[in-house]
């Protein structure tokens, strides 16, 4: 109603404008653009708004009356569907969704008289994001309604509806492809940049992203479980020994990595010119990223609690790649929600408002899944096209941003696990971006990864609609379908029965971090994770000069850091040579 007010208003004075003898043809020529780009957004608003009345409508009917003759409720499986299109069209039809959509305009008409009148409470069951209750971020899936999982299916199952979103909101977020002043880019050696695959035998042919299903969207997290969900692990007997440095691919040769290829296999990238432009080349943004359990949400909430930036929360859901229209349709229905801990049971509480990973779905939409194998994710090869709609994306978030009456500038911060595998593309989008990736101790790390692979295939087992969920976000860090990043040969379980063991997940570590240290040891900043929960005042204050942060704002944070779960000693026997060596340089080299 209210953008059918606002077109009805701007009409009018046009036509006003028009009209009047008053005013010159030299302020009409100024004024009238304004308000045709007013009207096309309105009428724009009401056309989809129109499209999904229609495509609701017709879903339910098509099942009501499939239903009630007896055929199917999936005609389209059984190739019915066109008995109940050619239904839809009959005056019948016509009359009685006519009389139906009356009934309910005069009984949605009482219903808000009556709620405007009664005294205003808190409405904790609904979140103004199509029935997701608060509980959602704590319980599976199930707890989803019927019309929410469908609302979800539409619009996150289809790349074509998703790019179609992207495309539509670059164009009401008044995305404008200028050009950027030069700005130097130095990805600094051919050696530390994106590795590319001598063969297509490194990784399995790619399935379609119906055969992958994921993980849990906050599966980034820092493994911060309560003492009473992983008890200490005192003795090396409670995990096999993996003493044998043949366990482990050596950290140093070069072997153990795809081969890079030279600078001349990729375009050159001199001018930031090539891209067009979204912030200024002060306001850097900043990527969080990491394997998961390493401190990656805890470290995404620090920065985030300082105002300073822009990113995607769980109100973003589920139209990811239009977050400018989706937050300008949805703000003024949102309400608030009640802290839960979320599914990993690690402490971490979230509502509506809190950060999250979601960014995946859009690098899912724009390279079709290309990265995505059967078993394992592979490299993101550097593409300029996806550079271009990254730059436009991050553009239409700080845009939403700007809608919530804060202040005007932003920098974009993003957490996103799933970036390790296109570090060299995310220079290149943004050269003065900073890219942060927190690590810590190998066998409290590899026995948090352990615990919750081992939750997640349990819940993923009882709950379908999560793994699907979690595959339509792009999360493969752990469960029924976990996909490792294939950085080195070690990287891949032999079986599912190895990921049931913590040597596979320190052979894991030392092959993640092992490709970040030789590949890109200088285009990111360490962050050591079990510092910072050991003294958060010193390593928030290293962080604030890192990436530049007013400190103040930053060390408010200090008291939301808790203290590490510690799973067993790093000179335990289970625990190799080569990780033990690669940790003691990952903590010579973190800006903490």
């Amino acid at each position: 109603m209210k953008q059918l007010r606002r077109l009805a208003y701007d009409t009018s004075k046009v036509m006003h404008v028009l009209s009047s003898s008053k005013i010159s043809d030299h302020w009409k020529e100024k004024v009238l653009p304004r308000y045709a780009g007013s009207i096309f957004t309105s009428s724009l608003f009401l056309m989809l708004f129109l499209i999904l009345i229609l495509f609701s409508f017709a879903v339910v009917y098509t099942l009501i009356f499939t239903f009630i003759n007896g055929h199917s409720l999936f005609p389209f499986v059984n190739g019915e569907l066109s008995i109940a299109i050619k239904s839809i069209a009959l005056w019948s039809t016509q009359i009685y969704a006519f009389a139906f959509g009356i009934i309910y305009a005069v009984a949605r008409g009482r219903l808000s008289y009556r709620r405007k009148n009664q005294p205003a409470q808190e409405n904790n069951t609904s979140s103004g994001r199509l029935g997701l209750s608060s509980e959602n971020f704590a319980k599976k899936g199930e707890s989803y309604s019927f019309f929410s999982k469908w609302f979800h299916y539409i619009a996150l199952n289809s790349s074509a509806i998703r790019e179609v979103a992207f495309d539509i909101d670059c164009l009401v977020s008044g995305f404008k492809d200028k050009a950027e002043p030069s700005t130097s880019f130095d990805c600094h050696a051919a050696s530390n940049g994106s590795s590319v695959f001598a063969s297509s035998s490194d990784f399995p042919a790619v399935a379609s992203s119906s055969d992958s299903p994921a993980v849990a969207s906050s599966s980034d997290s820092p493994a911060v479980a309560s003492s009473s969900d992983s008890p200490a692990v005192a003795s090396s007997s409670d995990f096999p020994a993996v003493a044998s440095s043949s366990d482990f691919p050596a950290v140093a040769s070069s072997s153990d990595f795809p081969a890079v290829a030279s600078s001349s296999d990729f375009p050159a990238v001199a001018s930031s010119s090539d891209f067009p432009v979204v912030v200024s080349s002060g306001d850097s943004p900043v990527f969080v990223t990491g394997l998961a359990r390493s401190g990656t949400t805890i470290l995404l909430e620090a920065l985030y609690s300082t105002g300073d930036f822009a990113t995607l929360t769980y109100r973003d859901m589920p139209f990811v790649t239009a977050p400018f229209l989706w937050r300008k349709i949805s703000k003024g229905h949102a309400v608030k929600g009640d802290l839960k801990e979320r599914a990993h049971k690690d402490r971490l509480l979230v509502n509506y408002d809190s950060p999250e990973a979601f960014e995946e779905v859009f690098w899912k939409t724009v390279s079709s899944d290309g990265y995505i194998s059967a078993d394992s994710l592979g490299i993101h090869n550097e593409d300029s096209e996806c550079i271009v709609k990254y730059r436009k994306f991050v553009h239409n978030i700080i845009k939403s941003w700007q809608l919530l009456d804060k202040p005007s500038s932003f920098r974009y911060l993003a957490k996103n696990n799933n970036n390790l595998l296109r570090i060299k593309m995310l220079k290149k989008a943004f050269p003065a971006g900073l890219i942060v990736v927190p690590f810590r101790n190998p066998l409290d790390h590899a026995a948090s990864l352990l615990r919750q692979h081992s939750h997640f295939v349990e819940l993923h087992a009882k709950d379908k609609f999560a793994l699907q969920y979690m595959n339509w976000l792009g999360h493969h860090e752990f469960g029924l379908n976990m996909k490792p990043f294939c950085f080195s040969s070690g990287t891949l379980p032999e079986n599912r029965e190895e990921t049931e063991n913590i040597s596979y997940w320190l052979r894991y570590w030392l092959s993640v971090y092992g490709y970040l240290v030789t590949r890109h040891g200088e285009d990111v900043f360490f962050f050591d994770y079990d510092a910072f929960c050991e003294n958060p005042s010193e390593s928030l204050e290293f962080l604030s000069k890192a990436l530049k942060i007013d400190k103040e704002k930053l060390s408010s944070f200090e008291d939301s850091v808790k203290t590490a779960i510690n799973y067993g000693r790093l000179d335990d026997s289970s625990v190799s040579f080569e990780v033990r060596q690669l940790h003691d340089q990952l903590k010579a080299m973190a800006l903490n």
